[in-house]
This record gives structure tokens, sequence and C-alpha cells, in this order.
């Protein structure tokens, strides 16, 4: 069961070098039947940019009181909350920030569909089952989150088309 936790557990932070970023605001009609969406965007070129996942720590502490903490804290451009919590506020599936494992893989599955990872410096997305099938034991910064809504450039079956939920996408 996914709760209301307030607690942020995880977070995609990211921090630029020398070449800027830019953020963008879209309203675009790709809601339900048409419907008018806002789109945040944040553009940035990831051979420039720093991309970690920051965690509040073990289950039922809280580092941060807030993203916006957090990404001052950790000196961030840009952040946003990543992954689903369970009643006691333990991940469902796997978080590594900075080498350190929270949680543990779940079936893959809604809102454990997808992982998030960095390969080197290079922000990698895979299913869940194909990621942890491979043994991948390096990974230092990694955010096990879903549900998949895109995959091989198309929309994937079986998502609610009749309703909306803010999502964040890395392309």
């Amino acid at each position: 069961m996914i709760s209301p936790v307030r607690t942020v557990l995880a977070l995609l932070c990211l921090s630029t070098g020398t070449a800027p970023a830019q953020y963008t605001r879209i309203e675009a009609p790709v809601g339900p039947g048409g419907a008018e969406v806002t789109l945040h965007l944040y553009l940035f070129d990831p051979r420039r940019t720093t991309i970690k996942v920051i965690s509040q720590g073990e289950p039922g502490t809280r580092a941060y009181r807030s993203l916006d903490a957090a990404m001052r804290a950790q000196k961030c451009e840009a952040g946003c909350n990543g992954g689903f919590l369970d009643a006691q506020g333990n991940p469902l599936g796997l978080v590594i920030a900075d080498g350190r494992r929270f949680g543990k893989p779940a079936s893959g599955t809604g809102p454990t569909a997808g992982v998030f990872y960095l390969e080197g410096a290079q922000p990698q997305l895979q299913r869940a089952t194909a990621f942890f099938s491979k043994g991948n034991t390096q990974v230092r910064q990694l955010l096990q989150a879903g549900p998949f809504l895109v995959e091989g450039g198309k929309t994937v079956d079986g998502l609610n088309s009749r309703r909306t939920a803010r999502r964040t996408f890395v392309l």
C-alpha cells in the first residue's frame, strides 16, 4: 500500500558545472481529452551535469525538512521527489545514494517498474526486471520507481488515459 507520507526518501539532484542549464515552463494540451497541462522542463547537458540520488536516511528519519532544504544543502540547481514509500516509510523498491543501499529490489511492476541509474556519469533508464537480472552491483546512484510510461517511443499498454497524475521524466 502506498502511503501519503510526506517524507522525501530520495531525490534526483542536478548541479551543473560550467555549462548553463535552462528551466522552461510549457502549457500543452496533452492531458485526457486534450486538457491543458503544465510541463516544467529542466534542460541540461549530462556531460556537464552531476546527477545524484539524495536519501533522507533510514525510514522514520528526515535529513531534510523539504525538497527545497535538500536542494539548498546539496547546492543543487534542480531536483524532484523520487520513489514510493509504504505505510512504515520503507521504500517500495531499491534506492542507492552514493553507494548506500535503502530498501530492496521489488517485483518491477506499477510503481517499481523502472530503474533510473547512473552508469559512470551517464543516466540510464531500464525495466527493473532486466536491470536486476544482470546482477549490476557497481551502481552508486539508483532509484527504482514507475510506472513505465513510454518504451521504444510508444506509450506503454495498460495506462489509464482518463486521469492525470504528476510525473517526472528524465530524457
